[in-house]
């Protein structure tokens, strides 16, 4: 495990925000339900792990099992925060995300 966590000082407004606490960054997340090894992946996960646009899908959504289909993490992360009186903003860059949708009638669509 990393204790250590710093932002290259060339990313001067990134680390700022990353020193001030205003910014965090998700590490060693996964979609996994259980442990596997490279025999037996294929029958233990239905995610196709060596495929990028898979990958893609299930990191913007994080929901292995399924449990709040049709949402992603940060959506469900906004959802989270809103019910506790927060207010909430997200954007993607990238265009239209899954990452950033929550549960209809919480968090504001980010679309």
């Amino acid at each position: 495990i990393c204790e250590t966590f710093g932002v290259h000082p060339q990313l001067e407004a990134v680390q700022g925000m990353y020193n001030d606490g205003d910014l965090l960054f998700f590490t060693n997340t996964g979609v996994l339900t259980k442990e596997t090894d490279k025999e037996h992946y294929r029958q233990d996960t239905e995610t196709q792990l060596f495929a990028h646009n898979w990958m893609q899908r299930a990191a913007q959504r994080i929901d292995p099992l399924k449990e709040k289909d049709g949402t992603g993490v940060l959506g469900r992360i906004s959802d989270a925060l809103v019910k506790q009186g927060l207010s909430v903003g997200a954007f993607s860059v990238g265009g239209n995300s899954i990452s950033l949708l929550g549960e209809p009638g919480i968090s504001s669509s980010p679309m």
